[in-house]
């Protein structure tokens, strides 16, 4: 769904011309955006410094233990891409996968100390608590 103001897509913008706060009610529209004033500045050759407050990281061994190839930081990227689905709408599956992707890295660690067997067919999982956390995510994440 839509959404502004609190737990949403901020972006600042500062140039010779000022600065232009927004908040895009989708990612889709921040990601259009972005393009739009992106393309702008490359159009002048300006420079552009860009920084993102959420993170990016990733427990070591992440790519491998998800049978990955490449670069792993590349690797989980172009995963992630492949598996996300995200509309103009804010329609998405991403705790879908952030649940998939945690569940058979926890099943591959646990294989790799050879206690897969203690392992029950389907993981728990629990829907988050938070509303700006709506979705599934994994047992372990909503322990935090």
């Amino acid at each position: 769904m839509p959404r502004t103001g609190r737990d949403s897509i901020w972006i600042c913008w500062i140039d010779a011309a000022g600065e232009r706060l927004v908040n895009p009610a989708t990612r889709h529209a921040a990601k259009t955006l972005l393009a739009e004033w992106l393309a702008t500045a490359m159009s002048r050759n300006a420079r552009v410094l860009m920084g993102f407050d959420f993170p990016f990281g990733y427990p070591a061994g992440f790519a491998a233990r998800l049978g990955l190839s490449g670069p792993p930081w590349r690797a989980v990227w172009d995963e992630i891409a492949r598996l996300v689905s995200d509309d103009e709408h804010n329609l998405n599956n991403r705790f879908d996968v952030a649940a998939a992707l945690n569940e058979a890295h926890i099943r591959q660690s646990i294989s790799v100390l050879g206690m897969s067997g203690s392992l029950p067919a389907a993981l728990p999982r629990t829907q988050a608590s938070s509303p700006s956390r709506a979705g599934w995510i994994g047992r372990a994440e909503a322990d935090r």
